[in-house]
């Protein structure tokens, strides 16, 4: 099942079945990936930062690139 990624570093979402390679990351050396749950049918958006992903539910709140951590609402 895939999952959703972020970097901390650079906000990057990315939606896939293993962790993303840390290469490449436009804000540092390589990418920070944070696991924020499985990908589903309901959106969730970061009052912190944002960020609006598709989750199957509430999404982890560790590693949001505002520095804090993540506080996500149901849209």
């Amino acid at each position: 099942m895939a999952k959703n990624y972020q970097c901390k570093l650079c906000g990057i979402t990315v939606q896939k079945d293993s962790q993303p390679s840390s290469s490449g990351c436009p804000k540092g050396s390589s990418h920070s990936w944070y696991n924020l749950g499985e990908v589903g049918s309901n959106t969730y958006q970061c009052k912190q930062c944002g960020t609006s992903i598709k989750s199957a539910s509430s999404p982890s709140s560790s590693g949001c690139p505002s520095g804090s951590s993540h506080s996500w609402y149901k849209l």
